[in-house]
């Protein structure tokens, strides 16, 4: 049995929803390529999973905020945002940190304390 909201919306009106949601997501994603293109050789990754987490957090808001359904028959603001989160994730997982550490070094212009190990104790 359909939810009541697909009845309410319609085939057409839920395509068109869909239609929007997926335009929406596509423009921000790609406003977020071209600004992880200027970044610096090697920052890249880290740069992109920044900002589609911030992407993600900000569509959260936006959703809770017009008070869009969590569970609808078209694509919301919470499914763009489980996208944005879902692509944050897997570029953390080619992220240098390396490449990072020395760029940030390299705009403070000293090197970055080194953890030292522990002492072993007396026991």
């Amino acid at each position: 049995m359909p939810r009541p909201d697909a009845d309410m919306l319609g085939k057409d009106a839920i395509a068109q929803a869909n239609r929007a949601s997926l335009l929406r997501f596509a423009t921000m994603l790609a406003l977020i390529v071209l600004v992880t293109s200027t970044s610096p050789a090697g920052l890249a990754p880290a740069v992109f999973a920044s900002m589609t987490l911030c992407t993600a957090m900000m569509l959260l808001l936006l959703a809770a905020f017009v008070r869009e359904r969590i569970w609808s028959d078209h694509l919301t603001r919470w499914d763009e945002a489980a996208a944005m989160m879902g692509l944050s994730l897997l570029a953390g997982l080619f992220v240098d940190p390396g490449a990072v550490q020395q760029h940030l070094e390299h705009l403070t212009g000293e090197a970055a304390p080194v953890p030292s190990p522990p002492l072993p104790s007396g026991d």
